[in-house]
């Protein structure tokens, strides 16, 4: 059959095997530089760390005998913080944090399990570290700027300007743009009105126009 393919269908059919293969080459490499950001101790999300197949396991955090897992760690924090056991999530962030100091994103998990397990002091102290070591958490930013909305009253003006940057950062990706206006319900009233402060007029307007959508559809269903 290939005999009667013309000269220019073999080089688009060429040509779309060589654009798959490349596009799988990169996915390979994404794979393994998150794998590198891994060992590292490199910020990792959750659902990066679940798209590599993790499994995290206690004993990659807490044996000598082997190398330290900073995804297991991440992992496990957020699961003994989900259910509810925040001393086992803070100690799984302090781990992570002996050997990565100047992760924001195990700065932010420890201010979480601390807020969990009522310290506030300790959280706005984990979180103003983690403010210190990273502007933008990707999908986490989201969760950051939740706990600065619950401790907001309790901030320094340093760590709202902090906690502010974060949100002017935010909305300039459409993608954490729209994920605030999916969260903006769960936000208390002051920090709706610092989110939509934040945008630039066309990205506010874009931003209103996605809440009030999605405040109808509420209503609808």
């Amino acid at each position: 059959m290939v005999g009667f393919l013309s000269k220019s269908s073999c080089l688009a059919v060429l040509g779309v095997v060589l654009f798959w293969l490349a596009f799988a080459s990169a996915g390979d490499l994404r794979a393994e530089q998150t794998r590198r950001d891994l060992a590292a101790g490199a910020p990792l999300s959750s659902a990066a760390a679940g798209a590599l197949g993790y499994v995290p396991r206690p004993e990659a955090v807490w044996s000598t005998g082997e190398a330290f897992d900073f995804a297991a760690a991440l992992e496990l924090s957020i699961n003994e913080d989900t259910a509810g056991r925040f001393a086992q999530a803070e100690q799984y962030s302090i781990q992570a944090l002996k050997r990565a100091p100047s992760n924001p994103l195990y700065w932010f998990r420890l201010a979480a399990a601390r807020y969990g397990g009522g310290d506030q002091v300790g959280a706005i102290e984990a979180l103003e570290a983690s403010f210190m070591w990273g502007g933008v958490l990707d999908d986490a930013s989201l969760a950051r700027s939740r706990l600065s909305d619950l401790l907001w009253t309790n901030l320094s003006e340093d760590m709202r300007r902090a906690a502010r940057r974060e949100l002017r950062l935010m909305v300039r990706d459409r993608g954490l743009l729209i994920d605030l206006a999916n969260a903006y319900e769960v936000f208390s009233p002051p920090f709706r009105r610092e989110i939509i402060a934040a945008a630039e007029p066309s990205d506010r307007a874009f931003l209103i126009r996605r809440i009030r959508r999605n405040a109808a559809d509420r209503d609808r269903s």
